[in-house]
């Protein structure tokens, strides 16, 4: 699909055919780089809801400076102008009053005819929305954090006596610069014209609406019951409106998420709970009744919670006897059992650096040599390469990036790569060779910087989490295979509890984006594919590249040269699992990076990046692939992200 960015267009969607727009019938292909109105060039649409369309534009008057334009929707007759303009104005000027360094400021309300518009601060980040799809549920500690930074705000706005009126995790932001929370989407309001008179109502989310916001009498302790079924919401998962059943007794009209979660085996702090109950009490007389009183509250249970500080670890051995102790031994030794076996523990190590416990042999240098402790970051060298249409190499190119390594012990590690930021191109264009329908429209996607790993999870990795390897195809090296998604999440799930850190599947459009490595071709390596290059079914002959090998099996991981970002097996080996849902269209995907999530197609996933047995036009960079969540085969594994860096 085709969008007008011009705002007074009354149907801006349009077929990929189209070069007029068929609601305004200005030029789509102009308007490639945007659309001027006014003052402001019009860059793209980011969500249409209730409130009307909301833009991300340019200010060409200020240095072009990034803002938010919103669109006012306005539903009736349109005799009383006049009216509706004195009611918008008394709105806008009421934000204007708001100057708070984590609410977006308000620039300008200009209203042009019968259109009304807000022009606001805009805010780089991810909601919170998107971060629990990138992260997953919230912690205890999350929580806190949360309502340690939006209830100053609350407090601050209702000293002004203004509401929100519609607190939910679509509306709170994260920004990037500084990773503070930021509350959006003040002034989201609906005029509506009836016979007798004009109203202004709010827009509310009735998943996050208290019963007398509902019935049209918001006051202050409103925003406090929307931010705690916020916190609920974002603990518990329960986002989506299908599984309000898990935490809300509709029959006896009162939420049960503490059941909820001691059912999962994951309870809340009882006094974290304390407070959520009270913000989310349905009764209006049991619920706090300002911002300043739940901030009393938050000041308390902090008090309350706040843990001693820990003894400082134990000194290091003295040098000299590690150096005497060294002068003893001729051949390797695991240096986390050695110093467990010296009564040192993991924090001692970690905070000292680790040392190198080799003597002897391979020419290895004796004595004390620093090295990298259990969590190591370093920048690795590689080299890559592109070719042609005949598959003769054309360049050959020496880049770098950053390795984490994390240690799972036994000799075995996770090893992730830094995935920069950029805004890429996702899809194929329409004159690709093999290209599906569900490979397009093409859509630009900014992707912030995340770790991924340098290839699938292999056997050894797989067995030393899960304590079982599943594969057909054995060998420590090689990537797991006969892997579900539902396998694959649990593996996630479980490196996460045992590294303190979370891991979780890549987005299809990360996977996307990391498979292609800043280029635009078919494949990663350039227009075509050979069996130097990728462990495919390289037999199939399909006239248009060169005739190769089938191995028939998987192969170890990294056999193949890496891509521009120094990962490898991106194309063939396994399929690899993405958290996404299927869904046969980019036409409504997120613009930055957020899987999808298809209600109603939750059982079908997406798996990408072919395998072993298909032929080279399913490795292409933009092909998808779907399959039940409990498929397991020889040829799907998959890789992981990464989240917390610490």
């Amino acid at each position: 699909m085709r969008y007008c960015l011009n705002p007074g267009c009354p149907n801006h969607v349009n077929p990929d055919h189209n070069t007029l727009c068929q609601g305004c019938r200005l030029n789509l292909d102009e308007q490639l780089e945007g659309y001027q109105f006014g003052q402001y060039r019009i860059l793209e649409i980011l969500g249409q809801g209730g409130f009307g369309r909301t833009y991300k534009a340019l200010d060409t008057w200020c240095l072009d400076r990034p803002c938010v334009i919103k669109k006012l929707l306005v539903a009736g007759r349109d005799n009383i102008l006049d009216q509706i303009k004195e009611m918008f104005k008394r709105e806008a000027q009421q934000l204007l009053e708001l100057d708070h360094s984590r609410i977006p400021k308000l620039y300008a309300y200009p209203n042009l005819g019968n259109d009304f518009y807000l022009v606001q601060e805009y805010i780089d980040g991810v909601t919170l929305t998107k971060e629990w799809y990138q992260q997953g549920d919230f912690t205890d500690q999350k929580i806190e954090e949360l309502l340690k930074q939006l209830v100053p705000i609350l407090v601050y706005i209702q000293k002004k006596n203004i509401l929100h009126r519609d607190i939910k995790p679509d509306n709170i932001m994260r920004r990037t610069k500084d990773n503070l929370l930021v509350l959006i989407d003040f002034g989201a309001a609906r005029v509506k014209v009836e016979s007798d008179g004009v109203t202004m109502t709010a827009i509310y989310t009735p998943e996050y609406a208290s019963v007398e916001q509902i019935r049209g009498n918001a006051d202050k302790s409103t925003d406090i019951y929307s931010l705690g079924v916020t916190c609920v919401r974002l603990r518990t998962g329960c986002l989506k409106s299908d599984r309000n059943n898990l935490i809300y007794d509709n029959s006896r009209n009162r939420w049960k998420y503490r059941q909820y979660l001691e059912v999962q085996g994951n309870e809340l702090n009882p006094k974290l709970a304390s407070i959520l109950d009270k913000m989310t009490a349905i009764n209006l007389e049991d619920r706090y009744q300002n911002a300043q009183e739940l901030w009393e509250d938050i000041k308390k249970y902090e008090e309350d919670v706040s843990p001693e500080p820990p003894p400082p670890p134990p000194p290091p051995p003295p040098i000299s006897l590690i150096e005497h102790l060294l002068k003893l031994l001729n051949f390797k030794i695991n240096r986390l059992e050695f110093f467990k076996w010296l009564g040192w523990g993991f924090l001692g190590l970690a905070g000292w650096g680790g040392v190198s416990l080799w003597r002897g042999g391979g020419g290895t240098p004796g004595g004390i040599e620093t090295v990298p402790p259990p969590t190591s970051n370093t920048t690795v060298e590689f080299q890559t390469l592109q070719i042609n249409e005949i598959g003769e190499v054309v360049s050959q190119e020496n880049l770098s990036t950053e390795l984490l390594q994390l240690d799972l012990s036994r000799g075995v590690t996770l090893d992730f790569l830094k995935i920069p930021s950029a805004i890429f191109l996702r899809g194929s264009p329409e004159t690709e060779e093999g290209r599906s329908s569900d490979e397009g429209p093409q859509i630009e996607v900014q992707i912030s910087q995340f770790w991924l790993g340098k290839h699938p999870v292999t056997q050894a990795q797989y067995q030393q989490i899960m304590g079982i390897n599943p594969s057909h195809f054995e060998g420590n090296n090689r990537p797991v295979e006969q892997v579900s998604w539902e396998d694959a999440i649990k593996f996630c799930e479980a490196s996460s509890h045992k590294l303190g850190q979370t891991v979780r599947l890549p987005s299809e459009a990360e996977w996307e984006y990391a498979c292609r490595g800043g280029t635009i071709t078919p494949f990663a390596f350039g227009p075509i594919l050979t069996s130097e290059l990728a462990n495919y079914n390289g037999r199939y002959y399909d006239g248009k590249t060169l005739k190769g090998t089938d191995k028939k099996e998987t192969t170890e991981v990294g056999s193949y040269p890496p891509n521009r970002f120094g990962l490898h097996d991106c194309h063939g080996n396994v399929w690899e699992w993405c958290q996404d849902d299927y869904v046969d269209s980019y036409a409504k995907a997120f613009t930055d990076g957020t899987p999808v999530s298809a209600v109603g197609n939750e059982n079908e996933k997406v798996f990408r990046g072919g395998s072993w047995l298909n032929s080279r036009l399913n490795l292409r960079s933009a092909y998808r692939n779907k399959g039940d969540r409990t498929l397991k085969r020889s040829n799907i594994g998959f890789r992981v992200v990464l989240v917390d860096i610490i």
